[in-house]
C-alpha cells in the first residue's frame, strides 16, 4: 500500500512569526510505504495479515529527500491482525459497535 500526502499550504514567508506550538514545514510531500502479507493460520480457519516493510520518504522544498524505515519485527508494536470469514452480518445496528 502506498499513501501520499501532498502539503498545499507551504510558507514561503519564512521570517513570519509563528505561535507557540505552530511552526513552519518546509516537507513538500510525504509517501508512506506500507509492506503486508496475507498468510494462513494451521489448523484454523482464521487468516493473518503480517507486518512485512514499513517507511516514510519525505521531500522537501530546496529538493532534497529524507527516508526513514520503521522496524517492523517487533510484535508489540506492530502486532499481526487475525480476522476471519463473516457467517451474516446486518446492514444496521441496534447498538454502537465497538
Amino acid at each position: 500500500m502506498l499513501f501520499r500526502k501532498i502539503n498545499m499550504n507551504l510558507n514561503n514567508n519564512k521570517h513570519r512569526k509563528r505561535r507557540r506550538g505552530q511552526g513552519t514545514t518546509d516537507v513538500a510531500e510525504t509517501t508512506f510505504q506500507i509492506e503486508m502479507e496475507v498468510k494462513a493460520i494451521r489448523g484454523r480457519p482464521h487468516w493473518q495479515l503480517v507486518w512485512r516493510g514499513y517507511s516514510v520518504a519525505s521531500s522537501y522544498q530546496n529538493g532534497s529527500h529524507a527516508t526513514s524505515i520503521v522496524n517492523v519485527s517487533d510484535q508489540n508494536n506492530f502486532p499481526s491482525l487475525n480476522f476471519s470469514k463473516v457467517k451474516s452480518y446486518s446492514a444496521e445496528s441496534t447498538s454502537p459497535l465497538f
